[in-house]
C-alpha cells in the first residue's frame, strides 16, 4: 500500500486544473484519473509556515478517482466541473466537491451526468479539450471531432469535422458567444460557429520556429486575446 503510495506520488501528471466558482477551491486532473481537491485558504496558510514539509503538503489533497485512464481537460459550465476524460465526459456538482475539500461532505462527491463523443478506431472517447460555446458545451476530441453539446438536455447538438488528426484543445472566442476556436495534432486551428457545421477559417501558426526537431507542428492550447 505504500509502495503504491509513493507510485502514484511521483509518477502523476498534472494536465488540467481549474478553479471553484468561489475562488476558494483549486481541483487538478491527472493521469492516474483522480481530481485533486485542494481548499486554497488551508493549503496556504500551511505553505507559509516555516515548519510545512512536502508531506504536509500532500495531507491536504483530497482525491476522487473519475475513472481508470486519464484527465485531460477541466471545465466550469453553470454549477459542474466537466471533466474530459479517457473515458468520455463526465460532471460533478461544484457544491460536492467544495464541500469534500473543506472536509465537510458527507460521503465522495458522485457523478451527476455523463457524455459519450464518439469512439475512435480503438474504441476509446478521449476528450482532451473543452470549452463554452454559449450556453453549450464544446468538447475536442482524439477522433479529430469537435462536438457541441447541449448541457440541460445532455444531447449532442452538432459536429464539427475538418481536422484530419486529433483535437487536443478548444477554446471560446470572447467576443463571438456562438464561437470558438479548436487546435490539433494536424498543426491547425480552425475556427467553428454553432451556426454552421462547416469550418469558418483555418490557421496554420506551423512556421518552421514552432517545429520540433522531428518536424512535428501539433498545437496543444491555443488563447484568444478577449479584445
Amino acid at each position: 500500500m505504500q509502495c503504491d503510495r509513493k507510485r502514484l506520488q511521483y509518477h502523476a501528471v498534472v494536465f488540467c486544473q481549474a478553479f471553484s466558482p468561489c475562488g476558494t477551491v483549486l481541483v487538478t486532473g491527472d493521469n492516474f484519473g483522480r481530481l485533486g481537491l485542494f481548499a486554497l485558504k488551508e493549503l496556504l496558510e500551511q505553505s507559509s509556515s516555516t515548519s510545512a514539509s512536502a508531506s504536509d503538503e500532500y495531507s491536504t489533497t483530497t482525491t476522487i478517482t473519475v475513472c481508470d485512464g486519464s484527465i485531460y481537460a477541466l471545465h466550469t459550465i453553470a454549477d459542474y466541473l466537466i471533466c474530459g476524460t479517457t473515458h468520455g465526459i463526465k460532471a460533478y456538482l461544484w457544491t460536492s466537491l467544495i464541500a469534500a475539500a473543506e472536509s465537510s461532505a458527507i460521503g465522495e462527491p458522485q457523478e451527476v451526468w455523463s457524455l459519450d463523443p464518439p469512439s475512435d478506431i480503438g474504441g476509446g472517447r478521449i476528450v482532451n479539450g473543452l470549452c463554452s460555446m454559449g450556453k453549450c458545451l464544446v468538447s475536442a476530441s482524439a477522433t479529430g471531432c469537435v462536438q457541441l453539446w447541449d448541457v440541460d438536455s445532455e444531447r449532442l447538438v452538432r459536429k464539427f469535422d475538418g481536422h484530419s488528426k486529433q483535437a487536443l484543445c478548444a477554446t471560446s472566442r470572447p467576443d463571438a458567444a456562438e464561437q470558438c476556436f479548436s487546435g490539433s495534432d494536424d498543426g491547425t486551428v480552425k475556427l467553428w460557429d454553432s451556426r454552421s457545421s462547416s469550418c469558418c477559417h483555418t490557421i496554420m501558426p506551423n512556421s518552421s520556429a514552432m517545429q520540433t526537431a522531428k518536424g512535428a507542428n501539433w498545437v496543444s492550447a491555443v488563447a484568444v486575446d478577449p479584445n
